[in-house]
């Protein structure tokens, strides 16, 4: 039988193979695209992870908290990571960087001014205190989830629906607002209406459930 006969007689057996070429070549690119989110999203947590740890270190050695630059200098981990210019109000306690994948925005507490009459330079100041955010570069593409961090240790973590937190021009009120996160610490995932949820933190000994248990 000449090929053309063969496809004629058997046109329906060929297209249905096709439609289901096409179908499984969706189902494992999905597959694929959703295991690379995945990995994103755990790098997210370990970087996070990192910059709270590095932050530690720093606090022991010299008495205070440093900026994203000097971590990103001492890890292995935070190599990729690179710094935006300068752009927030508070940009000397404010530092904004990328993997690629995940912004990180880092935000050091200065201890108050000892005196009222002289203004002292933002950074003669020690940081006493941080907070660290992260969130995707690409809702959907490059992660969903994102992590917070603050200098007690304690962790959460917020399932950013609908990308509520997604890239940076995207963000109608940059930077992002940590008070929610931070809120969060003290708060089980039975909060309702919660955006923010608590996870087992570096302090703590006992771990507490996820919101996505």
């Amino acid at each position: 039988m000449s090929p053309l006969r063969f496809a004629y007689f058997n046109a329906g057996e060929i297209f249905t193979v096709c439609i289901l070429g096409v179908f499984l070549f969706f189902i494992f690119f999905s597959f694929s695209e959703a295991d690379s989110i995945l990995e994103k999203e755990d790098f997210s947590n370990v970087a996070i992870k990192e910059i709270y740890r590095l932050e530690m270190d720093a606090f022991e050695r010299n008495g205070q908290y440093v900026n994203l630059e000097e971590l990103i200098a001492r890890s292995n981990v935070l190599d990729d990571f690179k710094t935006y210019p300068k752009q927030m109000k508070d940009y000397d306690s404010q530092e904004l960087a990328s993997d690629g994948d995940y912004f990180y925005l880092l935000k050091l507490e200065r201890e108050k001014s000892k005196s009222a009459v002289l203004i002292e330079d933002e950074k003669e100041r020690k940081a006493v205190g941080f907070q660290c955010i992260c969130w995707p570069r690409h809702f959907g593409t490059t992660g969903e989830i994102c992590h917070y961090v603050n200098d007690s240790g304690l962790l959460s973590v917020s399932a950013n629906t609908f990308g509520i937190l997604d890239g940076v021009k995207k963000y109608s009120s940059f930077p992002p607002d940590m008070k929610e996160a931070a809120r969060a610490v003290p708060r089980s995932k039975s909060k309702k209406g919660a955006q923010w949820f608590r996870l087992k933190g570096f302090a703590e000994s006992d771990p507490l459930p996820t919101p996505f248990d």
